[in-house]
C-alpha cells in the first residue's frame, strides 16, 4: 500500500507528515534534515519484502516560490532514498523507464 506524505511550510519549517503522524521538520533558515529521525519515523519497521512506495504532496497553500522549490527538493531527496532502499534489497520490478 501507497502511504502519502505530505510536506506542509508553518512557522518557518517545513513539516513533512504521513498519516497525520509528524515524520520530521526542516528548518528553513539551516535547511538541515535530521536522518535519524526521518529513518524512525517513516522507513524503520518497513517489510524488506515489499517494493517501498509513497507519493509526496507538497501542499497547495506554499505559494512562495523559493517555499515552492525547497518543497520540490525534500520531495526529490525523498523519492531518491525511496529508490536507494528498494535497490539495495532488490524491490524495483524491471521497468526500461527508470534511470539509475
Amino acid at each position: 500500500m501507497k502511504k502519502i506524505i505530505n510536506i506542509n511550510f508553518i512557522e518557518g519549517q517545513f513539516l513533512i507528515s504521513c498519516d497525520s503522524s509528524n515524520i520530521t521538520t526542516i528548518d528553513k533558515a539551516s535547511l538541515s534534515l535530521n536522518g535519524k529521525e526521518l529513518f524512525e519515523n517513516l522507513f524503520k519497521g518497513m517489510d524488506r519484502k515489499v517494493k517501498f512506495e509513497f507519493d509526496v504532496v507538497v501542499d497547495a497553500s506554499i505559494v512562495d516560490t523559493n517555499d515552492i522549490r525547497i518543497g520540490n527538493d525534500i520531495k526529490r531527496i525523498l523519492d531518491n532514498i525511496a529508490t536507494e532502499i528498494n535497490i539495495k534489497f532488490n524491490l524495483l520490478e524491471e521497468d526500461p523507464e527508470v534511470s539509475l
